[in-house]
């Protein structure tokens, strides 16, 4: 059970295989088949993922993209600067400075490495506040020697908080910046919505990340309302009805703007030609709407966690 095409389905339980009929498997695409096939699309180097020779840069690396952004149009949180081994590379001085040179700022931002895997992990994002010289790291008092310790040697981008969410995407937790994940695709001279979902943090968490107990739930596509459940990442809870602070029950809760964001990000792809599928991450604000960033890696469970999704894989991806 959970195997198919002989490959163990890691997303068993999420997708309630536990609880379905094996006919049921028939509709899901194994995680394995997918990400092949994902790749393959997107002409993914077997490579390591720092040696990227075509568009896919664009996307996995973070520095690149808002840089890349600005020059089309396209709306994404500034960068403040780029840790880049131990040195700091400013932006609004265009130049390098000393690491310690980053106390001098008065910022509220977000610190995030530089061409990841993916989001979602917390080591790899993390809240920093300085203001008068005193650091704060994820809203607690801390130093630069610790601060300097957390870069390491890596590459880091510093990034302006997001502000002014607006109340119809807040309110369901102010604490954090809810963003709403759009999949798109290119297929036959147009870009076609794939999937969306609606992404929440919970008990006042700075974050949305599924990963670190944050809750999503699904956006019919056609109307932009948002489905019956909202899911837990196992090991944090199963399903809702409703958002577990504000008690917002999900079920026919219409996003404002859902129009706007899908020709936003169809826009967007199309300035991102050279990739055959992207996961957007959206938020709107009272400036508009804003793409945090675009993966290329998105994954399976984005298309699958409610129903399986092999006929949109058969017709995009074979």
């Amino acid at each position: 059970m959970g195997i198919n095409k002989q490959t163990l389905n890691k997303n068993y339980f999420i997708f309630g295989f536990d609880r379905k009929s094996k006919n049921d498997f028939k509709e899901y695409v194994p995680w394995l088949t997918f990400t092949h096939a994902r790749n393959k699309n997107n002409q993914l180097p077997k490579k390591p993922v720092y040696d990227f020779n075509n568009d896919v840069c664009l996307v996995r690396d973070k520095f690149v993209f808002e840089a890349y952004c600005r020059s089309i149009g396209i709306n994404t949180p500034l960068n403040i600067g780029l840790v880049n081994k131990g040195k700091f590379y400013s932006i609004s001085e265009k130049s390098y400075k000393t690491i310690e040179s980053i106390t001098e700022l008065n910022i509220s931002a977000f610190c995030k490495k530089n061409i990841s895997y993916g989001g979602g992990m917390n080591r790899n994002i993390f809240k920093l506040m300085i203001n008068d010289g005193s650091i704060y790291i994820n809203n607690e008092l801390s130093d630069l020697k610790n601060l300097i310790a957390i870069f390491g040697n890596d590459h880091w981008i510093i990034q302006h908080s997001i502000k002014n969410q607006t109340e119809a995407y807040a309110r369901f937790h102010p604490h954090s910046i809810n963003t709403t994940r759009i999949v798109t695709v290119q297929h036959k001279g147009e870009v076609k919505v794939l999937c969306a979902f609606f992404r929440m943090g919970v008990n006042g968490r700075h974050t949305d990340n599924w990963s670190s107990g944050g809750i999503l739930c699904g956006i019919d596509i056609n109307d932009g309302k948002l489905e019956k459940w909202g899911l837990f990442k196992p090991g944090y809870g199963t399903k809702s009805l409703y958002h577990p602070n504000s008690e917002i029950v999900f079920e026919g809760y219409k996003l404002p703007d859902w129009e706007e964001m899908v020709q936003y990000v169809k826009k967007a792809h199309s300035l991102f030609y050279g990739i055959h599928s992207i996961g957007w991450d959206v938020v709107v604000t009272d400036d508009g709407i804003t793409l945090i960033e675009g993966n290329d890696n998105w994954d399976t469970i984005d298309a699958q966690f409610y129903k399986g999704a092999k006929k949109s894989f058969d017709k995009y991806f074979k």
